[in-house]
């Protein structure tokens, strides 16, 4: 304060230390909302998983999974162009209001696509009406995820309000699936379960940007501003390959049982991997702020988030890996007990993502939408082939080697293209979340067949980052105190 009482005005330091700061804060409440959300996914989709069995299940989420494909024609790389650009622009109400447009446009074509292909896709006669059904229902998602104005709350660094959407949606899930999945004639309720999820998730983000009359979607310059997005939807296009064409192809090749247990497997994993994308594309507006003046921050903040996304990580893969069977017993029940093999590959891939995100949003934050494109098709390209070699001989273990195959081939790309600083930064940030993850495992292994197991290692987990300083506990404190300062 200045003898008169007002503020000092802030230097270019004073900024760059508040927006790491924020962006600290921001990112911890990223991972507190993401533990509630992830109790209450796991709750919901456990719930839903035994009621319907791996059978029913399966139905479920190779539906998900082809939804996923059709809603990505309302996408075309402009969630992740209007994240870093709103978020580096001083007057970003246009380019706001045009990509609302566009996405809307967009996802009347991509609802007319999903039920067509709901009614005439070829399924097997014992399973048809079912998988039309769950079509047809899941096609209501696509509009929810069009409106969705998540993209705007991480441009804005809206940390409370993404973690506030995340833990209402799974509230929804868990109660959905409580209330209304039952065992018998279910599928249907189920799928419903989880569109109202993703409906509320829409309708909540919609508040916090302000409603939708604030946002006044609109086309001026939707041409343009699609010929910009579309290298990073041809990447988004491919991230999306091979994080899903392992259930789509275990659906076409094998069979629901195995898409079921397939399914319940990774969403164990899936959290955690969203948990990636969330933490990076909040960090990207900073990044992109520190690359465009050229400081020397950008290594800081890069080192602080890679060290916090391997220090969680790590850890989580290790300690799923040992307790994978006792793991599922506890939260999907003894029938999805073939699962624990594929579980125990597939959690490694957080930590192929979490080593390799910082860095594909640094490409980002310097602009360099082609050769991150380029990356999300080379592991596109190996998701596909080793899982149409893998699946036909043995069938979710190779599905799930070729989600590992396909993340350390990205992984190797990115550290490549991003090498003036990767290297030095994994450098540092490997040892501590090594030395927290031997143990955790050691707390795990004398518990890993009991109900124990999971109070055990994150208890472990916690008290062990803190005593090695990984997790810093000031950090979190600030986090549930104060206010994030908004951009």
């Amino acid at each position: 304060m200045t003898a008169g009482g007002t503020a000092a005005p802030q230097t270019p330091a004073d900024r760059i230390d508040s927006s790491r700061s924020d962006l600290a804060v921001g990112i911890v409440r990223l991972v507190i909302g993401r533990a509630l959300s992830v109790v209450l996914n796991f709750l919901g989709w456990a719930f839903m998983a035994r009621a319907l069995g791996p059978d029913d299940f399966g139905i479920v989420q190779f539906g998900i999974s082809i939804m996923f494909y059709v809603s990505f024609v309302t996408d075309l790389g402009l969630t992740t162009l209007g994240t870093r650009d709103v978020a580096a622009s001083s007057r970003p109400g246009q380019l706001v209001r045009t990509i609302m447009g566009l996405r809307i446009v967009l996802a009347v074509v991509a609802t007319l696509i999903a039920v067509l292909v709901s009614v005439a896709a070829p399924v097997p006669p014992q399973i048809a009406d079912d998988v039309r059904l769950v079509g047809l229902i899941l096609s209501s998602t696509i509009a929810a995820g069009a409106i969705n104005g998540l993209w705007l709350l991480r441009a804005q660094g809206r940390a409370s309000a993404i973690a506030l959407q995340d833990v209402a949606a799974a509230f929804v899930l868990v109660a959905g699936a409580v209330l209304l999945v039952r065992p018998t004639d279910s599928v249907a309720l189920a799928a419903a379960t989880f569109a109202g999820a993703q409906w509320l998730a829409a309708l909540l983000s919609l508040r916090s940007v302000g409603g939708w009359l604030t946002l006044q979607p609109s086309l001026d310059n939707a041409g343009a501003i699609l010929r910009r997005a579309l290298p990073l939807g041809v990447a988004a296009l491919a991230v999306n390959v091979y994080y899903t064409a392992d259930t789509v192809l275990l659906g076409i090749l094998r069979d629901s049982t195995e898409v079921g247990l397939y399914g319940a497997a990774y969403r164990l994993v899936t959290p955690w991997l969203m948990l990636a994308s969330v933490a990076g594309l909040l960090a990207m507006p900073t990044l992109a702020r520190l690359v465009e003046q050229r400081s020397s921050d950008v290594e800081r903040t890069l080192l602080g988030l890679s060290r916090g996304l391997l220090a969680l990580g790590i850890p989580i893969a290790a300690a799923t890996t040992i307790a994978a069977p006792q793991v599922l017993q506890i939260v999907f029940g003894p029938a999805y007990a073939d699962a624990a093999a594929p579980l125990a590959l597939l959690i490694w891939s957080t930590v192929t993502v979490y080593a390799n995100a910082p860095f594909g949003f640094l490409l980002l934050a310097r602009h360099e939408d082609r050769r991150y494109m380029w990356i999300a098709i080379v592991g596109a390209v190996v998701n596909l082939g080793m899982n149409a070699v893998l699946i036909p001989t043995i069938g979710m273990i190779g599905a799930a080697t070729a989600t590992l195959g396909a993340e350390v081939a990205v992984l190797g790309c990115m550290l490549w293209f991003t090498r003036d600083v990767s290297v030095a930064i994994l450098r540092s940030s490997l040892p501590p979340a090594l030395l927290l993850a031997a143990l955790t495992s050691v707390a795990v292994w004398p518990v890993r067949d009991s109900g124990w197991v999971i109070p055990v290692g994150a208890a472990a987990f916690l008290i062990g980052g803190t005593v090695l300083g990984v997790l810093p506990a000031r950090t979190v404190m600030g986090a549930l105190r104060r206010p994030v300062h908004r951009s």
